[in-house]
């Protein structure tokens, strides 16, 4: 038996709740529906961006009345190009000392993406389905938690190099026992 601690499909097509911040390039994440299913989304293509990052974190997550908490997510990548040349980067993150409000890039944060199964992509679509992420081990932390997934990209006027890879975001949840 375990307890869910948060849990966001997307569903209804808002980001409430969630802290939404363009820090580079003006790009926001977006809530968006393809079939039926609700999910974040991000894309630097069209930009013309030197640089797009941009944040979207979750509201404090308490560990405190759980244990061996995880975290587990959905990922789609798609318009990767030839050989994943233009793959956008993303990073899901971890922080106890991100308030909720400000700059989150000035708070301390944890990277976990290493722990994370992300969409391979695909170079001129989407994948047809969501790659699970499986659990992302958080039992090392307590108290309150932000959880943030970071968009790194860019598609600069005239570049050859863009990174204007489109990330998708669905099913984020923490759970524990």
């Amino acid at each position: 038996m375990f307890n869910k601690i948060f849990c966001n499909g997307f569903n209804p097509i808002t980001i409430a709740g969630w802290f939404n911040l363009a820090e580079v390039g003006g790009r926001n994440f977006s809530a968006k529906q393809f079939s039926g299913n609700k999910y974040a989304e991000l894309s630097a293509f069209g930009s013309n961006a030197a640089v797009v990052k941009a944040w979207l974190v979750t509201k404090a997550i308490n560990l405190d009345a759980t244990t061996n908490e995880r975290l587990t997510f959905d990922t789609k990548q798609g318009f990767i190009g030839t050989g994943g040349s233009t793959a956008a980067a993303l990073k899901v993150l971890v922080s106890t000392n991100f308030t909720g409000t400000g700059n989150p890039w000035d708070a301390t944060w944890t990277d976990v993406t290493s722990q994370a199964t992300l969409s391979p992509g695909t170079v001129t679509s989407f994948p047809s389905a969501f790659t699970p992420s499986g659990n992302i081990d958080l039992s090392s932390y307590s108290g309150n938690i932000y959880v943030a997934f970071r968009y790194e990209g860019a598609d600069p006027t005239g570049s050859t190099s863009d990174l204007t890879s489109t990330w998708q975001i669905d099913n984020v949840s923490v759970i524990g026992d």
